[in-house]
């Protein structure tokens, strides 16, 4: 249960890491790979992003109904990541438009 709880941190803070800096991951890689439009790997990075803040909805929403973890922080717990996964993916997709002109 505790490994479980660790790696929805993990896939979390990568996930927030991604959707943060997207935008220097895009330039970086698209120094490194001369053959890759930058725009294109920030929309790679936006959706990997967005799908990961789904799966961590997902998977802390099913510890917390179908395990039963109910100690008092754990909604609380949810709450807080769930807005934080939509501001930090508003703020990818805002990026990812601006870059689109």
């Amino acid at each position: 249960m505790k490994t479980q709880k660790y790696v929805l941190v993990g896939l979390f803070i990568f996930a927030s890491g991604l959707g943060i800096f997207g935008q220097d991951i895009a330039y970086f890689f698209g120094d490194v790979w001369g053959w890759m439009d930058p725009l294109m790997v920030l929309l790679i990075v936006t959706i990997v992003s967005i799908l990961l803040y789904l799966i961590y909805i997902y998977r802390s929403l099913f510890l917390y109904v179908k395990r039963g973890i109910s100690d008092g922080r754990t909604l609380f717990v949810i709450f807080i990541g769930i807005f934080f996964a939509v501001v930090i993916s508003f703020w990818s997709l805002f990026v990812l438009v601006m870059w689109w002109g």
